[in-house]
């Protein structure tokens, strides 16, 4: 991993609740897998698919008390290829999207993440509320 600077806000852990979630790929309420999400002071948050144990993203950090920026993990065919920049909004402790930037060979996209069923919010629905990331 590499060690990042951690952000002038406090309690930064308190941001996301720490634990499994559900992973939607790429739209509210697509595919499923699980992942695990972690913090860490010296490296702030990251996520682990819990099936494969392969990053999702890490040195996730806040900007505000809802935005935050870090790194995501880029695979080909189930082997690391490159990173990418990663921001996101969480709407509460127990969810959040991540948008990856696009990179080479990747035209960037929208994951969901749940720490719970999945219920789509008035947020996700209502596409002109979403912040535009990139």
């Amino acid at each position: 991993m590499i060690k990042v600077q951690i952000s002038d806000l406090s309690q930064q852990e308190d941001y996301l609740q720490l634990g499994q979630f559900q992973r939607h790929y790429q739209a509210p309420c697509g595919s499923i897998s699980m992942a695990n999400v972690t913090y860490s002071s010296e490296y702030g948050f990251s996520a682990v698919a819990s099936v494969s144990g392969m990053v999702i993203f890490q040195n996730v950090t806040f900007i505000n008390q809802q935005q935050f920026t870090g790194q995501a993990a880029l695979y080909v065919q189930g082997v690391f290829n490159q990173w990418t920049p990663l921001k996101g909004v969480a709407q509460s402790q127990y969810q959040f999207y991540a948008t990856y930037a696009p990179a080479s060979g990747y035209n960037g996209g929208t994951d969901y993440f749940y720490i719970d069923s999945c219920k789509v919010s008035d947020e996700y629905q209502e596409t002109e509320q979403m912040v535009a990331l990139y």
